[in-house]
Parts: C-alpha cells; structure tokens; sequence
C-alpha cells in the first residue's frame, strides 16, 4: 500500500512526499546524515527536495534527494551539465554557466549528486544571465567564474 505522510527531519524540513515505505527512505536519509555529521560534512541547508551538504575540505556539495523530485531534479542537473544536446532539447541554460557536476549514484539506495562548491554569500552584482535561473541561485566558484548552482527544472 501506498502512504503519503509529511516527514520531519528534524526543524528544518517539512515535505509532502509519496513513496511506498515512508519509514525506510526516514531511515535511509538520517542514517546518511548520521555519516556525514561524524565525516565532518556541513549541513547548509535543505530545500523542497534535497539536503545539502558541504565536504570538509570545502571544494565540492552532495545533493541527497529526500523525495521523488529530488531525485528528478539530480538527474535534470547531471544532464544538463553534462549533455549539450539535452540543453538545446530543453532549451533551458543554453547560454548559462552551470557548477561542475562530479557525478551522480546513489548511497543508501537514495539519490546523490555531488557538484563543486559555489559561493553564494559573498556580495556581487549579478550576470545579466542570471535572471533566466530560478530564484537567481547564482554564486562565484573557485576559478571566480558566475555559475548557476541549482538549475533543475523541478
């Protein structure tokens, strides 16, 4: 049987999501947690479908997909990073610079993809380019080139 419930992790998420056994993706998802905080990754944030988190030496980003969309929104941005043609199939990002994806699998049986670091705190001006980015999710990498940092279509 299928459940639809509202998660917790902790106070800083709250998601509607479908899966067939909501307790085991629970599990899965603070179990990884639970591996990262003792590796010393930093938590950043999570968002609508995935937690974030930032490696120790500080040069690359895991995104976990904690629902059905993450997971679509990690294969959307492993495409779009790495296949022209679905850029130009898409028409999305076509003239956008995009952080580099390292590659994407699955751990735990969940969803992860894992990109560069891009700093999105420090105060610039925005590209011109920036407005066609969902909510402008544009920072500066290590070669201190702009880059989109979060550009799947979900």
């Amino acid at each position: 049987m299928v459940k639809v419930l509202s998660l917790s992790f902790g106070s800083y998420m709250h998601n509607k999501i479908l899966y067939n056994d909501i307790d085991i993706i629970e599990a899965k998802i603070w179990e990884l947690q639970s591996i990262l905080r003792r590796k010393k990754w930093e938590y950043l944030g999570a968002g609508r479908h995935r937690i974030v988190y930032r490696a120790p030496n500080g040069n690359r980003v895991i995104k976990i997909a904690h629902c059905v969309e993450g997971i679509e929104a990690n294969k959307q941005e492993y495409l779009l990073s790495t296949d022209p043609c679905y850029r130009i199939q898409t028409l999305r990002f076509v003239n956008v610079p995009t952080a580099k994806v390292f590659g994407i699998g699955s751990v735990l049986g969940l969803s992860i993809i894992s990109m560069e670091w891009v700093d999105s705190h420090t105060a610039f001006s925005l590209p011109a380019w920036s407005h066609n980015v969902d909510g402008r999710q544009v920072g500066i990498n290590v070669d201190g080139e702009f880059v989109a940092y979060d550009f799947s279509m979900c």
